[in-house]
Order: structure tokens, then sequence, then C-alpha cells
């Protein structure tokens, strides 16, 4: 697996999977998809927000003013060959580049998760115009692999907390949904873990 949206699990981080409740509904204004097959193989699909939510754009100006400040102190700091002053801002463009994936990348990928009775998959890339674009997170194993998923905050903003779906398989723990509701993050795990339990019950 690759991508930083994805984090290893230490070899004593395997906590047991959250009760799955029965009859999941689809709460309102979520954008995600949940299919069954019959051979009960579960397929989610969490589309890209796009460039025109309010957060990517003041995230896409600020980045703008930020660079530009950054670059204007790094190239008056290379001028005057201050090498302390340059390794400086090494930081500031690293936090700059932090901001803009998640201003500019983030709101353009789509996540697309399956999980069979045999195997599962995950893969969250790019979505422009259909082209198959180099995925940022691409990972497969057997379903035995999958600890669960639930709805969890994984940082704080400003104050605020940062929801996301986060699921542990094969040792690790996958950070999706950016953008999504709390209810749907909420209604994607239930749908992950249900499918889990009736797949290792075989009903």
């Amino acid at each position: 697996p690759r991508g930083s949206l994805a984090r290893d699990l230490g070899p004593a981080t395997r906590p047991s999977r959250p009760a799955a409740r029965g009859g999941a509904r689809r709460p309102p204004g979520s954008v995600s998809t949940v299919e069954r097959s019959a051979a009960r193989t579960l397929a989610i699909t969490i589309p890209p927000r796009g460039l025109l939510q309010a957060d990517a754009l003041f995230g896409g100006a600020f980045s703008v003013a930020w660079f530009s400040a950054v670059g204007a102190f790094t190239a008056s700091a290379l001028a005057t060959g201050s090498v302390v002053a340059s390794a400086f801002s090494i930081p500031f463009w690293l936090a700059g580049g932090a901001v803009a994936r998640q201003s500019v990348l983030d709101p353009l990928l789509r996540t697309d998760l399956s999980v069979g009775k045999y195997a599962w998959s995950l893969r969250v890339a790019p979505a422009l115009g259909g082209r198959d674009l180099p995925a940022v997170v691409s990972a497969e194993g057997d379903t035995a692999e999958v600890a669960g998923a639930e709805a969890a905050v994984t940082a704080i903003v400003n104050g605020q907390p940062v929801w996301r779906l986060v699921l542990e398989a094969g040792g690790r723990a996958y950070e999706l949904g950016a953008g999504l509701s709390k209810a749907e993050l909420e209604w994607l795990a239930r749908e992950v873990n249900e499918a889990l339990d009736e797949l290792q019950e075989g009903r």
C-alpha cells in the first residue's frame, strides 16, 4: 500500500471491530454509493467533492498567498547567500504543501472500496475527465486482514474535530472520506462492519 492517507498500526493496535448494528440507513444528503452483489461483495464509492467547494476555494487562495510570501523570503535568502535563512524556510514550504494538497488534491479524489468473501481492495485516485490517473492509495489483500471500520476524529484544526472513515486492514489504518458529514461516515462504517459480519457468519 502507498499514500499519505494510510499509516501503520503498531503490533498491539488491533482493536476488535465495533459491533455492527442492523438496519443501516443512508443519511439525507449523502453522496457515497453502497452496493451489494449477489455474492455479498460490498462496493463503496466516495465521489470527488470538486474544487468549487468553499473550503477548497479558500484553501487554494490561501496556498497562493502562502507560497508567494515564502517564495519571496526564500529568493531573498538565496540572493544574499544565507544558507541558514534558506534552510529556515523549508518547514514553511512543507506546511504550504500540506495545505495545498488538502485544498487542491483531496477534493479531486475518488475512493473505491471493495470487500468480498475472499479479498478486499482500496483505491484512492484523482478523478479528472474519466482519465486513469496514478492512485495516491492502492491496497488489497485477504478479507481476513480487515479488522473493521469506524468514524473517528483524526485531527483537530482550529479547535474543530476532523472526522474520517478509518478502515483498519492489513495492519494499517486508512483515513477516508474527507469532507463527508459525521453521519455519512458512521453509515459507511456500519455498512463495512455489517458486511464483514455477514461474510464471517456465512449468512
